[in-house]
């Protein structure tokens, strides 16, 4: 059975406005770190200034500053000088997916800052501010959202498999079933330890208090992450034959795994001023503080240290709301727009999903150079043994949590490397991954190893894939794969067992309607070359429907005669000339109009016929318009297997199947032959939804993260109706030419 995505109604992110007076107040930034964290899209309605125009320009209406690092004393120095108001900005408590990515929120204070219980804060007042109810009921959807997803401030990590897991230092069979108390270790010199009135020794007073108590036996450490990669340092002495290691009640996580999964499991938390203490409410759990955070003192945790007087007691609805909803700033990665706390907690919960599809390690084989480099985009969150083994890739290095010579790859866990080239029997448990139908000796798998095959997705890029235009969308089939009628894949599965809920087919009906008014098909292909070109095109086709309204005009849909679509779709025509003559001798007076396939109209491939061949077959050729200008002036569609049958049903129109597409024999189109697995009845809406929705991945253009489809294509039309500059124009099209020329060459040089 397939990973499914998340299937829940679709919405794109509710924009947050701010008031922009029509003179916008300007802030200055005196370091210049700080000027480089995309400030101006957390702060639309201020004119962010550089350091340079901060010091040497005319005087600035505030100043932002990050937090309380030393850097920050010139920005205070400078608001008390000027008598101007200092801001103080910080990581949200929803940063994003790790440490090194981009950050997702932002706080804003202008009183203090929320870590330094020293200063009164602005989100203190705003914890003590009371709640209407609307408010508490936003703060309740906001913690549902908060468990249902998984998510914390990073969301990169896999979670912990349960108290079984392996990671931990020593056997846990005794374990199984017990509760633990979940202790968190931080970094040394964190800015929250001194500002929640700790300190090292509070880490040891923590562990001392733990190992006191006797209600709960079991002790689990989770080290930070930054530690665990080796950044920085922690608090614990976990070396082998310290007292830590040696004391049977204590196991220590040293491996990255998601808070949230081990929170989950753990019955108490104890922290200093970490933020996993504010989770732990979250999630309903026993909380015990040894400094002074933002959450301590409020009567929802037990406290070491006395709280300031100005806190009291509050219910935890007050504090999520001003935790999650009024304190910080939100920027959704696609549209770099401010957003609200709910569509960032559900986004990043899809992040999740996707990032886990692979609980395996990978083994890529079969895979192009170019491929390869793209595969770590459609794979971020999995593990890769790092060879590449087969008859179109050679051994593939890994360095760094990278492929190397790919800029765009995102593989944030370890890497395993191999020194072995073929059989990979050192790894039974990893997966085999392979493009699409390309041979690979059975020797290349791991024994007993699942295989994956991948291959470009439905809706893919701006500009044809044999021109190696860049892809936003793939497939990774568990079963087969989508095209080769001879076996099952996940698609097919899919379609034939799949209950299509009222939620998806209603998703899928808007789906549906998005495409159909942007325009939005496979390669959505734009050439200002060819622009002339195509709207004779279309002008010819406008023409001869105007003459001959009462004449059936068939559109003939031509392939790429060696694409594995065609060898593993179709069954007795082969051929663009089979098919022209095939529709040519059932329907005799009909007006045929033939378009080739765009690899072949633009030279890039050269394996679909000569046109010679078929021009006593067809009475006009159309080659440069795009496919779905054509389908409103067309009877019915025909054609082998081609993509274009699903895009034409997507737009109403007939389609005639000589081959064995994954769209027929679901009683949606007319089929020249029948495949007998497919016996189930689909509505247009079911097979959008298994086809579009469920099936494919997408990367988003923007944030370079899973998306998706919807999301995708208001990227892929914001892409393409985007004004470009003539240097655009020309650097693009003379790039387009020399990549279309050097493709076509190494094409006819490999025989397609």
């Amino acid at each position: 059975m397939p990973n499914l995505h998340p299937v829940s109604f679709y919405h794109s992110p509710t924009p947050v406005s701010h008031s922009s007076p029509e003179l916008r107040p300007r802030y200055g930034i005196t370091s210049w770190g700080l000027y480089r964290q995309n400030l101006a899209s957390f702060f639309p309605e201020f004119e962010v200034c550089s350091p340079l125009h901060s010091r040497f320009t005319s005087e600035p209406d505030g100043v932002l500053a990050w937090g309380t690092k030393p850097s920050t004393l010139s920005a205070s120095a400078l608001a008390v000088r000027l008598s101007i108001p200092l801001l103080r900005v910080e990581d949200g408590f929803l940063y994003g997916l790790e440490p090194a990515s981009r950050r997702m929120s932002l706080v804003v204070d202008d009183l203090g800052i929320y870590y330094d219980a020293r200063h009164p804060s602005r989100l203190e007042s705003l914890i003590a501010s009371p709640l209407n109810a609307d408010q508490v009921a936003r703060a309740q959807l906001a913690r549902d959202l908060w468990i249902q997803h998984g998510v914390s401030k990073y969301n990169h990590a896999p979670d912990w498999r349960g108290r079984s897991d392996t990671s931990l230092d020593a056997s846990v069979d005794d374990w199984l079933g017990a509760p633990y108390i979940l202790l968190i270790d931080q970094t040394r010199g964190d800015q929250s330890i001194a500002g929640a009135f700790a300190d090292e020794s509070s880490f040891m007073v923590m562990l001392e208090a733990a190992l006191t108590q006797t209600v709960i036996e079991h002790i689990v450490i989770k080290v930070h992450p930054e530690v665990v990669r080796g950044t920085k340092l922690g608090h614990f002495d976990l070396s082998p034959g310290s007292a830590i290691s040696r004391n049977p009640r204590i196991r220590v996580m040293a491996d990255d795994y998601s808070l949230p999964s081990v929170i989950k499991e753990a019955s108490a938390v104890y922290t200093v001023s970490s933020q996993a203490g504010f989770e732990g409410l979250l999630w309903g759990k026993t909380v015990y503080t040894f400094g002074m955070p933002f959450y301590a003192g409020w009567g929802l945790t037990y406290d070491y240290l006395h709280a300031p007087e100005r806190r009291c007691s509050i219910s935890l609805e007050q504090l999520i709301y001003a935790a999650l909803v009024r304190y910080p700033r939100y920027l959704h990665p696609e549209t770099n727009h401010l957003c609200e706390v709910e569509d960032l907690i559900s986004y990043l919960g899809f992040q999740r999903v996707m990032r886990s599809r692979f609980k395996q390690r990978l083994i890529p084989l079969g895979f192009s150079r170019n491929k390869l480099r793209h595969l770590g985009r459609f794979t971020q969150g999995a593990q890769w043994i790092g060879v590449g083994v087969g008859r179109r890739s050679a051994g593939v290095s890994v360095t760094g949590g990278c492929v190397a010579g790919g800029s765009d790859d995102h593989h944030p866990r370890a890497f395993v490397d191999s020194d072995s080239t073929h059989g990979h029997s050192a790894y039974p448990d990893s997966i085999a991954v392979r493009w699409g139908s390309t041979p690979i000796g059975s020797d290349d798998y791991p024994i007993h190893g699942e295989r994956i095959q991948v291959e470009d997705g439905f809706i893919r890029s701006i500009g044809l894939g044999a021109a190696l235009a860049k892809p936003y969308s793939w497939v990774f089939d568990r079963l087969g794969i989508y095209y080769d009628a001879r076996s099952v894949s996940d698609l097919e599965h899919i379609l034939q067992t799949m209950v299509f809920d009222l939620p998806l087919l209603t998703r899928a009906t808007l789906l549906q309607g998005q495409l159909i008014t942007l325009g939005i098909s496979k390669y959505n292909l734009e050439s200002l070359k060819r622009l002339g070109a195509a709207q004779q095109d279309l002008a010819a086709l406008k023409r001869i429907r105007e003459e001959h309204p009462t004449r059936p005009c068939l559109f003939v849909i031509g392939q790429v005669e060696a694409d594995a679509s065609v060898r593993f779709g179709g069954v007795d025509i082969l051929s663009n000339t089979a098919l022209l003559r095939a529709v040519r001798e059932q329907f005799p007076n009909a007006f045929i109009v033939y378009k080739p396939h765009p690899d072949i109209a633009t030279s890039v491939r050269f394996s679909g016929g000569s046109s010679a061949d078929h021009q006593r077959a067809y009475d006009l050729l159309v080659s440069d318009v795009a496919l779905v200008d054509c389908l409103p002036f067309v009877d019915a569609l025909h054609t082998i297997s081609s993509l274009s049958g699903f895009e034409a049903l997507i737009r109403g129109v007939p389609v005639f199947c000589y081959g064995l597409p994954f769209y027929a024999g679901w009683g949606l189109t007319t089929d020249r032959h029948r495949l007998d697995r497919r016996t189930r009845k689909l509505s247009l809406l079911e097979l959008i939804a298994g086809s579009l929705i469920l099936y494919p991945s997408y990367l988003h253009p923007k944030s370079q993260l899973y998306c998706t489809p919807e999301a995708l294509i208001t990227a892929l039309q914001d892409m393409k109706t985007a004004p470009k500059g003539f240097v655009w124009r020309l650097r693009n099209t003379s790039t387009n030419a020399c990549l279309t020329r050097l493709m076509g060459l190494i094409h006819r040089v490999k025989g397609m």
